[in-house]
């Protein structure tokens, strides 16, 4: 088979950071029982060096994973499509002039989420829970199955699918052979006063 999935997380780390408490995250970042990528006598966070921190990667990752995977389920969206929506290229480089929109920040939250709910997950004597994990899931699950969409002009013309339950009359109306023909075949316990 055939991968299809993006080299680069949906969500950078300056992205990720502007959503979230930086000392929670280095708080679950650390496996040393101290606040990660903290330089004494100070107790906040680097935030250029815990962007860089191995377990905030791959959290990062993991979410990212997680809100692809849900995407390829709906067969709405491919990685190219977020990778444009939120200004990357295949390689996952910076698209030169690209302008974040609100879908961008979409895309931004809902991995912010994902991925403090997997540092969460790493530590799991805390509590608690982080709630918007939850949201999060809702919106993995929405975007599956396509209660919410990201903002495409395609995706908006393609609309939600529905259905209809054909009655006897609409058979009648659309005049079709079998009803065009029935003098032939007589009338049908499913045509109006059979």
């Amino acid at each position: 088979m055939t991968p299809n999935s993006s080299v680069a997380s949906y969500c950078p780390a300056s992205e990720f950071f502007k959503r979230c408490d930086l000392r929670t995250v280095a708080d679950w970042a650390s496996d040393s029982g101290s606040r990660a990528n903290t330089t004494p006598p100070s107790t906040n966070p680097d935030p250029v060096a815990l962007g860089q921190n191995v377990n905030v990667v791959a959290a990062l990752a993991s979410a990212s994973g997680m809100f692809e995977s849900a995407l390829l389920k709906g067969k709405r969206y491919q990685p190219s499509d977020v990778q444009t929506l939120i200004g990357i290229d295949s390689s996952g480089n910076a698209i030169a002039g690209f302008v974040p929109t609100n879908g961008t920040a979409y895309v931004y939250e809902v991995v912010t989420r994902l991925a403090e709910g997997m540092l969460w997950r790493r530590r799991p004597d805390l509590s608690p829970y982080p709630p918007m994990f939850d949201w999060a899931m809702d919106q993995l699950d929405q975007l599956g199955a396509g209660g919410a969409i990201l903002p495409f002009a395609e995706t908006q013309q393609a609309g939600i699918p529905g259905h209809h339950v054909e009655t006897t009359v609409d058979v009648e109306t659309r005049n079709l052979v079998l009803t065009q023909a029935k003098r032939y075949f007589g009338r049908r316990g499913c045509e109006l006063n059979g």
